[in-house]
């Protein structure tokens, strides 16, 4: 990871802990089940576990963030052809 927001490793990790939970891991993390993650940061590598499960924020009523994945700016809709001859 190159850019931690500004935070050291360890306040970027302590954020992180506020929505998984983390352990160290002394060999690469290979994900075993739904919401678990591997981590390599600061030489190190890290489990991470979601401490919520999506179906009981469904359940109870709650929005999840926005998706992780966006950017900006996004690309124009619509079709796009190419004349060959």
């Amino acid at each position: 990871m190159r850019d931690l927001h500004g935070l050291s490793i360890d306040a970027f990790l302590a954020k992180l802990g506020e929505k998984f939970t983390l352990t160290p891991s002394a060999t690469a993390v290979k994900p075993t089940r739904h919401g678990d993650f591997g981590l390599y940061c600061g030489g190190r590598w890290h489990r991470m576990t979601l401490r919520t499960d999506l179906a009981a924020v469904a359940d109870a009523g709650e929005v999840m963030p926005p998706k992780s994945t966006w950017f900006d700016p996004k690309l124009a809709d619509g079709l796009v052809s190419l004349v060959l001859d």
